[in-house]
């Protein structure tokens, strides 16, 4: 159980993309201006200088002064944009105002994320990437609204015409903001895009919306009503997590909350089998993660995407049955397939077999598509080309694996905690192993790999016991405990 939660937790921190490197963020006093530089290691620091710099992209000149007013002179590498690595992320809380000079040319969205005292954004005249209007930060060509300051007072705001993206964290913790229009021609809403707007009582998406990003309105407490209209191709995880939309009851169909044709969470206490209604055409990731009490789920014809991890932490789910007029997903046996059968997407968890033949013409694995499962034995076809990452994450009672001729890869943690894992046997094609891929598995674990190849010099690299075998020997038998 302390695995499923682990899990759960980081596919939760993974959609949220709050990552740090490991490193730490060094105070700079104010009145002093600092630069950001990375070693290899992933540490971060940043060094006092006396004057700005404008030598390398890799520097990120800026001063913050005795009133509160931060000013940016050079670039944010696109990598270092995640706000624990900002170099002033440390002191975000004594951030009023902000200057973008013209030299900046990529800052990054969330570079303001957590500055909830900033009242305006000022960029010169002469910037070539971004401007201002009414203390508001855009691109160039306004086609993106990148930051709402936090502390800027005004309840009621039209975007403007023109744009066609809300990125990432714009409206972050904007606590005075009541209502906000939102026009025809906006696109997408990024990630967090409203999160923590606590004074939002009511969104309507427009008809141009495609995408609403992951956690767009958590935590909006006073958000009671919230319009998604059928043009939304993707629903993010968690979007209404935290809003008082989510907290209503009559908003809930047996123990399932829709937003007009949107499958957004599921009531992780329901039981027994459940039917998606008809007309949904979206499941929203983690939907129904940690649902351990769920045994069997049905799912329509209309449903054109389910969103990541969606079923993780279903314990007792033995079957996902799909629609047969459904143009997108198939099932055969209880297992999720997209609608070509060439991705396995699910094995619910909770399914009992000893042992599992994937159907040929499965050339994916998808991530997790396996995690906690039961199984002793999975014999996997020939024409597969990937295991997923997490792909057999926690299968207790799977003994030995043969992956076959042709797959080129192997996914992050893909037989991590697969503790009665003894024999693995990897093909000469495979030439990308991820992180952990077999970590925390039985002590006698082999790898059997050809001579000379990756998957030899990774059992080395990683301490795993490896018996080489001829080059040409094949890798495809029919039962997966031979060896």
């Amino acid at each position: 159980m302390m695995k499923k939660i682990i899990i759960y937790l980081l596919s939760l921190s993974a959609l949220l993309a709050l990552v740090s490197c490991g490193g730490s963020v060094k105070d700079v006093p104010d009145e002093t201006a600092g630069s950001l530089s990375a070693s290899g290691s992933g540490d971060i620091s940043v060094t006092e200088t006396d004057a700005p710099s404008t030598s390398a992209a890799a520097d990120l000149p800026w001063r913050l002064s005795d009133d509160g007013t931060l000013t940016v002179y050079e670039n944010v590498e696109t990598e270092l944009q995640l706000p624990a690595l900002a170099p002033w992320y440390s002191k975000k809380e004594k951030i009023k105002n902000a200057v973008i000079k013209s030299g900046v040319t990529d800052i990054g969205e969330r570079a303001f994320e957590g500055c909830t005292h900033l009242k305006s954004i000022t960029v010169d005249e002469g910037n070539g990437s971004y401007l201002s209007e009414d203390g508001v930060l855009f691109d160039k060509e306004k086609n993106v609204l990148i930051c709402f300051p936090a502390a800027k007072k005004i309840e009621y705001y039209a975007i403007p015409d023109g744009v066609i993206s809300v990125a990432g964290s714009a409206f972050y913790s904007c606590r005075s903001v009541r209502e906000v229009t939102i026009p025809d021609g906006v696109k997408s809403i990024g990630n967090s895009a409203f999160f923590g707007c606590d004074n939002l009582r009511a969104v309507s998406l427009p008809e141009s919306v495609e995408t609403v990003g992951d956690w767009a309105f958590l935590n909006c407490s006073a958000l009671a009503g919230i319009t998604i209209p059928d043009s939304v191709q993707y629903v993010g995880t968690g979007l209404a997590d935290g809003t008082a939309f989510y907290g209503d009851g009559s908003n809930w169909d047996n123990g399932i909350l829709y937003i007009g044709n949107h499958l957004i969470s599921a009531d992780r206490s329901a039981s027994g089998e459940l039917a998606v209604r008809p007309g949904t055409l979206t499941v929203a990731g983690m939907a129904f993660s940690g649902c351990s009490f769920v045994t069997g789920i049905t799912i329509p014809d209309s449903t054109a995407l389910i969103g990541g991890n969606t079923f993780t932490g279903c314990d007792l789910l033995t079957y996902i049955d799909v629609d047969g007029q459904n143009n997108n997903y198939s099932s055969a046996d209880g297992v999720l397939f997209d609608k070509e059968k060439t991705t396995l997407l699910c094995f619910p968890s909770g399914k009992e077999a000893g042992s599992y033949t994937v159907p040929d013409g499965v050339t994916f694995i998808a991530d997790k598509a396996f995690s906690f499962c039961s199984l002793g034995s999975v014999i996997l076809p020939e024409g597969l080309k990937s295991v997923g990452d997490d792909s057999f994450y926690d299968c207790e009672s799977l003994t030995g694996i043969i992956v076959p001729s042709g797959v080129t890869s192997i996914g992050a943690r893909a037989f991590y905690s697969c503790v009665s894992l003894t024999s693995v046997t990897l093909p000469q094609s495979v030439g990308s192993i991820g992180e952990w891929a077999f970590s925390e598995c039985a002590p006698e674990l082999v790898i059997s790999c050809p001579s000379g190849s990756f998957p030899e010099q990774y059992a080395k690299d990683n301490g795993i016991g490896y018996s080489p075998y001829p080059a040409d020997r094949p890798t495809v038998l029919k039962d997966s405990r031979q060896l």
